[in-house]
């Protein structure tokens, strides 16, 4: 796997930049898929739920970076830091080889074992790929049952729900756009005798649609 990155556009810029977490001493990087949905039970029994929207929630923990050893990172997370609790959008890499963002070029029936997209480029054979319903919270995670033609690709297993054209497909572990939840934030500078010059990056945000 490649390096895992935080990538993010400063507010009012064009260019992007990015700091790699692979050598900083990543303790941590999970998360999990929530809904936001209300259910209702009918009088006759009947259980009816609306779906208003899907993410996933992360941490991240990045312990004991050096305030000169790694001088480069600690700058660049300070900048990040004002970024974020700004609520501005960033990007996480889990694996920045992998980088896949498109959508479906046409709509693809429930069952379909075959994707067609705009352009594979950077997808191989066994990537995990995430599909999101372009009007509805609905999602499939598959997987790339073999070498992607220009334009398609072949999934394993097949389709458990019809996606309309528009629908997102990307690498599953390309979070394109992220914001943190207030507070939850923090880059702070350890006690002296627990490690002098030694800083602490602690991280939990949410996925959420463009």
């Amino acid at each position: 796997m490649a390096g895992s990155k935080i990538v993010w556009t400063p507010i009012g810029e064009a260019g992007t930049e990015n700091v790699d977490l692979t050598n900083l001493g990543l303790q941590r990087l999970a998360g999990g898929v929530e809904t936001d949905a209300e259910r209702t039970i009918t009088p006759a029994g009947r259980a009816v739920v609306l779906f208003h929207d899907i993410w996933s929630t992360y941490e991240v923990h990045v312990d004991g970076i050096h305030r000169t050893l790694d001088a480069l990172a600690w700058l660049q997370l300070q900048s990040f830091l004002a970024h974020a609790q700004a609520g501005a959008e960033f990007t996480v890499q889990v694996d920045s080889a992998k980088t896949y963002s498109s959508t479906l070029s046409s709509g693809a029936a429930r069952g379909a074992t075959t994707l067609s997209v705009a352009s594979t480029s950077g997808l191989s054979a066994g990537d995990t790929i995430v599909i999101e319903h372009a009007t509805d919270p609905r999602r499939q995670s598959t997987s790339i049952s073999g070498p992607p033609a220009p334009t398609s690709f072949s999934i394993s297993p097949a389709l458990h729900h019809a996606m309309p054209s528009g629908s997102a497909v990307r690498h599953f572990q390309y979070l394109e756009h992220c914001r943190c939840r207030s507070g939850e934030l923090a880059f702070e500078e350890r006690d002296a005798g627990l490690g002098a010059h030694l800083w602490d990056f602690r991280m939990r945000f949410r996925t959420f649609r463009a």
